[in-house]
């Protein structure tokens, strides 16, 4: 997955580079920064679930983002 669009994803969700990064279970927003600059590429399963989010349609995209923010809501709670 390239750059442009890690970073056209994330604005599909409208979401800023912290919360995504927390949506997605990394480290921090810097991981999402570079990500988006090309710095570094994601790798494991933080890519494949970016690949699947791709797939998600216009449809079911915002119980989608619903969903994903009560996953990172709960893990957020527990540290």
């Amino acid at each position: 997955m390239d750059k442009k669009r890690i970073a056209q994803l994330r604005q599909r969700f409208g979401w800023s580079q912290e919360r995504f990064s927390k949506a997605l279970g990394v480290v921090n927003r810097l991981t999402i920064s570079h990500w988006e600059t090309g710095v570094r590429r994601p790798s494991g399963a933080a890519k494949r679930f970016l690949t699947y989010l791709e797939t998600i349609p216009d449809s079911d995209f915002k119980k989608a983002t619903s969903t994903l923010e009560e996953i990172a809501e709960k893990e957020h709670r527990k540290r």
